[in-house]
């Protein structure tokens, strides 16, 4: 079998685009208590954020479906999916991608942090089984990794050839106690494209992972990391954070650069379970449990980045100070990005945090399902296409390409002769776009990839309103009514459509009034 690395896929940073997001809807006793409606509102409220930027998958099971389909918004896609609890980001696969935007995915052993010798439950069966199933749901290929056992949460990738990881949790007798250093480095280096591997020591303290890297540090950027850090001498973490430091000094990534690190203090006392909360779980024969007073590894650096977002952990109350200087931080670190603070102590007291529950899904496309288009369909696509924008306008399509609507205008461009792609984009008021308009496609929906497809894109004229979102939804709704696929990308953010085009390297582009920007693609499958 060949790895990744021989085939050219590359694990990109999570920083880097999305094409979305896979998530695990929360219903374990012994991790959420007998009533997980405080942690299924958190998930909730994360999958939502996402979904404006990006797809979201929630894998759910019969007892959990009723309550997803409740608290979650429509765009957000279920997979009917069992597991044995919601850590997306070390049950579901790690998604690597090529040059041309194909995508595959890693199933690596798991074996619930730890085996027989310290894992967290008796049985993982289903969660083991997990990547294998969201793979086959998403149709992307599937490259088994086992017996190597690891969880997402254990790496962390700038996509330019450095992993991170700790030696705390990849050392671990749970794990792989039969392989050296070495020798795990050459499965990441092989799996992951990795040209180097930096071990740090330590994550953070009482970490029932054996300390995963995500709960420590992660790249802001290629050769940019953030770092949990402390500053009370008698705290662990202390001593911890600073071994992770020296470490970081020292090295250089995979191009010889050397890191700018940003440190992000951990909250300044222990966040720790209460005898309430203590009470609410219900734990399965052997399962890790709890105990009034248990110092829960709290941590800033487990916050996600998604499309345009980064979301991050608040634990509130007596940590109020600490949570404002928090997003202060990041929001310095991460300029370009919105900050959204996430109250998460619900999540923490299933043993982890936003990171964790979360897996991202490379800029890359969907394409086991997906056959080309003939000839024959184009102008069959494009009359619906004209029927569901123009009609419910009031006014007949246009003559050749571009017409004017009272308060309409219509942008269509044919992009890739030999596949026939194309794309119509509708928008209040003028806007000349351009070569911006055909980079964003090129990029996010890979536009002459051999795979035709088409973006949509409506910008509302007045802010607020959510025109744009209420027209798209129709078109949405008709579009999949009709056996098309979509995909969808999302920007929501005052007068943000301009620094959004600049982020992806345009120079200069047609300033904007826009509130709303969503771009879909979409294709015919068989």
């Amino acid at each position: 079998m060949h790895t990744p690395k021989q085939d050219g896929f590359f694990m990109p940073g999570e920083f880097a685009p999305h094409l979305g997001t896979v998530m695990v809807f929360p219903e374990r006793p012994g991790s959420w208590g007998t009533d997980p409606t405080a942690a299924q509102r958190a998930f909730a409220m994360i999958a939502a954020r996402l979904s404006q930027n990006e797809r979201v998958w929630m894998l759910v099971n019969d007892r959990s479906e009723a309550a997803a389909k409740a608290m979650l918004p429509p765009q957000v896609e279920l997979l009917h999916i069992d597991t044995d609890d919601a850590w997306a980001r070390d049950i579901a696969p790690t998604f690597v991608r090529n040059s041309a935007g194909e995508l595959r995915g890693i199933s690596w052993q798991f074996n619930a942090w730890g085996g027989d010798f310290d894992g967290l439950y008796a049985q993982w069966d289903k969660d083991d089984a997990a990547a294998d199933a969201v793979c086959e749901a998403l149709r992307i290929p599937c490259c088994d990794a086992r017996p190597f056992v690891l969880e997402g949460g254990a790496i962390h990738s700038d996509g330019e050839g450095t992993v991170l990881v700790t030696e705390a949790c990849l050392l671990s007798k749970g794990r792989n106690p039969d392989l050296t250093k070495e020798q795990i480095s050459a499965y990441l280096r092989d799996f992951l494209d990795a040209e180097k591997v930096i071990w740090i020591p330590y994550g953070i303290y009482n970490d029932e992972t054996n300390e995963h890297v995500d709960n420590i540090a992660a790249f802001l950027a290629p050769a940019e990391i953030v770092l949990a850090w402390c500053d009370d001498p008698a705290d662990p973490q202390y001593e911890m954070s600073r071994a992770d430091f020296d470490v970081l000094s020292r090295e250089t990534d995979a191009k010889g650069r050397h890191f700018r690190i940003v440190k992000l203090p951990v909250p300044h006392m222990p966040v720790c379970v209460t005898e309430e909360e203590c009470g609410q779980y219900c734990f399965a024969e052997g399962e890790d449990t709890r105990e009034p007073g248990e110092r829960l590894a709290a941590s800033y650096v487990n916050f996600y980045m998604g499309n345009g977002c980064a979301l991050v952990p608040q634990f509130g109350g007596a940590y109020a100070e600490d949570d404002a200087r928090a997003l202060e931080i990041l929001r310095g670190a991460l300029r370009g990005r919105e900050v959204v603070p996430i109250p998460a102590r619900c999540i923490l007291l299933g043993g982890g945090n936003i990171h964790c529950i979360t897996q991202q899904v490379p800029a890359g496309r969907l394409n086991a399902d997906i056959r080309e288009m003939q000839p024959t369909e184009y102008s069959h696509l494009r009359d619906f296409l004209y029927e569901a924008i123009f009609i419910p306008a009031g006014a007949a399509p246009p003559e050749p390409a571009i017409c004017d609507v009272p308060e309409l205008a219509v942008y269509t461009q044919n992009f890739g002769a030999e596949t026939g792609d194309f794309a119509v984009g509708a928008f209040l008021g003028e806007w000349q776009i351009g070569a911006a308009w055909a980079r964003l496609m090129q990029d996010y929906g890979h536009i002459g990839d051999g795979i035709p497809s088409i973006a949509i894109s409506l910008y509302p004229g007045v802010r607020g309103q959510g025109i744009g979102s209420a027209m798209m939804k129709k078109l949405l709704d008709r579009l999949r009514a009709a056996g098309y696929q979509a995909a969808s990308l999302a920007v929501q953010k005052e007068n943000r459509a301009v620094q959004f085009y600049r982020r992806l390297g345009f120079e200069t582009v047609g300033e904007t009034e826009t509130e709303w920007l969503m771009v879909y693609r979409l294709a015919v499958s068989d």
